[in-house]
């Protein structure tokens, strides 16, 4: 009987390991690769729709914030002293008396003391309020019963918390306040803001942030029926330099026609562009801007417009 003789390379070596080739390698450092770079890419998409939530939701509170504060000083405007049962401080609107006024594109100069419009209509547009302060009898003397009121000395104030001036006669003139609000890049960042210029001591400061344009349109009841008489609706929507002048004004309160120019203008039409501060890149919205304009921004900066119609007080007389 013959056996098999192993010859020594025929042996099995004890211990004997298999290694893996260069291709197994490289393809599973490039799967590896491909599932790190996928968890990232996760990542950044979550965090990118972090960002752009909180960008929109920064944008929508300021948005909200200025809509409230030009809200707030529309129907305020014209605001007058009611008369006191025994007559004693009843006041009439003084002949030049103004509820509001507007410029179209905003002011030349906002500081001057009779400011110049710009007149062009791809600016942002620029009004003044004008209101008295109210005020009750009370045992010393006059009290003002507005929340605007500086505590130290008992008197109205503007937008910048300045007290108003007395006029020369309390009790037969109106505490009148003058309020301008505009849009102007803030000198430090560049970045548009809406501002407020108060009338007592002619200071202004930024209100509400990333307002980039303010469109204003005016509802006006410009004409009677057959008899002569308002039926108190809007007959046509104007900017402001197409609102004649005697719509701003009281000066016909006075007269035997104490009627109808000065409440003209039933309501106020506003849309505020607001913008994010930073830019996000990468970011592409469609919209309509506030000149009924369809655009799509690639600059990255979220913008988002704001509109609401705000209710005149000028046009209630003696209101």
């Amino acid at each position: 009987m013959m056996r098999a003789v192993l010859r020594p390379h025929d042996r099995p070596m004890p211990g004997r390991q298999r290694g893996r080739s260069i291709i197994e390698l490289m393809i599973s450092v490039a799967i590896g690769m491909a599932m790190t770079l996928a968890l990232f890419g996760v990542y950044l998409n979550a965090r990118s729709g972090a960002v752009s939530s909180d960008t929109d939701a920064a944008v929508a509170d300021s948005g909200r914030h200025a809509l409230a504060v030009v809200g707030r000083a529309l129907r305020q405007a014209g605001y007058l002293r009611q008369a006191h049962h025994d007559d004693s401080w009843a006041i009439m609107p003084d002949a030049d008396f103004r509820s509001f006024d507007a410029c179209l594109g905003g002011y030349e100069d906002p500081g001057a003391a009779n400011p110049v419009c710009r007149n062009d209509d791809g600016q942002p547009d620029g009004f003044r309020v004008f209101h008295a302060v109210d005020i009750a009898e009370t045992a010393g003397g006059p009290a003002f019963r507005t929340v605007a009121v500086d505590p130290a000395r008992g008197r109205g104030v503007d937008c910048m918390g300045d007290p108003i001036p007395a006029p020369a006669s309390p009790e037969t003139a109106n505490f009148a306040v003058e309020n301008r609000y505009y849009v102007q890049a803030h000198p430090r960042t560049g970045l548009p803001e809406l501002y407020c210029r108060g009338g007592a001591e002619g200071r202004a400061q930024p209100v509400v942030e990333g307002v980039e344009d303010m469109v204003l349109r005016f509802a006006v009841d410009w004409t009677d029926d057959a008899g002569g008489v308002r039926d108190m609706s809007a007959d046509t929507l104007m900017r402001a330099d197409e609102v004649p002048a005697s719509a701003w004004s009281w000066s016909e309160m006075n007269g035997a026609n104490a009627s109808v120019r000065s409440r003209r203008v039933l309501a106020v039409e506003v849309c505020l562009l607001v913008r994010a501060p930073q830019p996000e890149p990468g970011v592409e919205r469609t919209y309509t801007d506030c000149r009924g304009v369809r655009r799509t921004d690639r600059d990255g900066i979220v913008r988002q417009p704001f509109r609401s119609t705000i209710g005149a007080r000028n046009h209630v007389g003696g209101s």
